[in-house]
């Protein structure tokens, strides 16, 4: 396998195992099902389709704690076990005898996107200059990795793919990020980008947006009701901060009250407030378990239509003129 530089992920997870070995680090081949969306799994048994991976697995060793490693994973750093591994209960083979283990699940403030928007209002034009800065930790930081790391020659086509559609009708003027194949840093992606219009505009009034892109998690309620669990993958916290700076002529009306809610399965926050010439939106949306019963799809829903409803509301700046 190290000589021709290929291998499938049994033959990653040996080599691993091997190499790991000839340093004096105890590790051991691991049969896993890979699945993003997992439901339980149930080993009770033994058949051969309970496995479609193979990891590897580190024993609690000179103080370090047990953890897995993903051969495949080549955009994870060693402390993030990719999301397909998560959850699953697996069998670790070594010593003569396996043993029935649980890959571990990772906490929500461990994983998750956190976008900033500052966000320079044209009143003249109706359009805006947004610094765009993405630091995403976990799991969620892997596909920025991958968009920035692959065919770095067409980075810019490949960080427009990612941030226009937030936006609509936009060019991006400047892109800055670290680099990503240091894996043992924080991966972090900022642009500059002019946006011709921003919101909905008339003689007096400006109509401005609380949250830019879509939330998955807002389309997973479409169902009436659920005969079978819903799953929701990882466990994730993602955060988006909106700046708008006001611009002369303008004042903000009344702001939307604080909108927020509590559920066995996650929680958001979405709030708005003024700091000197700026209006702040901070939308904080945490999704603690993978999974959601049948039983409890309904107060799912309730949760998902008022998340709706709070990214609905609209910042609404007036002309000063037209209040005089």
């Amino acid at each position: 396998i190290f000589e021709r530089r290929h291998g499938d992920c049994k033959d990653k997870a040996l080599l691993l195992c091997a190499l790991l070995g000839e340093v004096g680090v105890e590790a051991q081949p691991v049969l896993i099902f890979a699945d993003d969306r997992r439901s339980r799994d149930d080993l009770t048994l033994p058949l051969v389709q309970h496995f479609n991976h193979c990891i590897a697995y580190l024993p609690e060793q000179d103080g370090v704690p047990a953890q897995f490693l993903d051969g495949t994973a080549t955009w994870h750093p060693p402390t993030t076990t990719p999301s397909m591994d998560q959850g699953a209960q697996v069998v670790v083979i070594g010593k003569g005898k396996a043993d029935v283990r649980q890959v571990p699940w990772v906490t929500p403030a461990n994983n998750g996107d956190a976008l900033d928007f500052s966000i320079a209002l044209d009143g003249a034009t109706g359009g805006a200059t947004v610094n765009y800065r993405n630091a995403p930790r976990g799991n969620a930081a892997v596909p920025l990795r991958i968009a920035l790391g692959t065919e770095v020659a067409r980075r810019k086509e490949n960080v427009e793919r990612m941030v226009l559609p937030l936006f609509g009708e936009a060019t991006v003027q400047q892109i800055d990020a670290n680099d990503p194949m240091k894996l043992d840093q924080p991966v972090e992606l900022r642009v500059a980008i002019d946006l011709p219009r921003l919101g909905q505009r008339t003689s007096d009034e400006w109509q401005l947006p609380s949250k830019f892109g879509d939330d998955p998690i807002l389309g997973l309620d479409a169902e009436p009701t659920r005969q079978h669990p819903l799953l929701l993958g990882i466990p994730t916290e993602d955060r988006q901060v909106l700046r708008y700076q006001i611009p002369p002529g303008l004042q903000p009306t009344e702001l939307p009250p604080v909108a927020e809610q509590q559920s066995p399965f996650g929680s958001f926050s979405v709030r708005w407030r003024r700091d000197g010439q700026q209006l702040i939106v901070e939308r904080t949306v945490t999704i603690a378990k993978e999974r959601v019963e049948p039983n409890d799809y309904s107060a799912f829903r309730d949760f998902v239509a008022a998340l709706r409803t709070a990214d609905s509301r609209r910042i609404v700046l007036r002309s000063t003129e037209a209040r005089r």
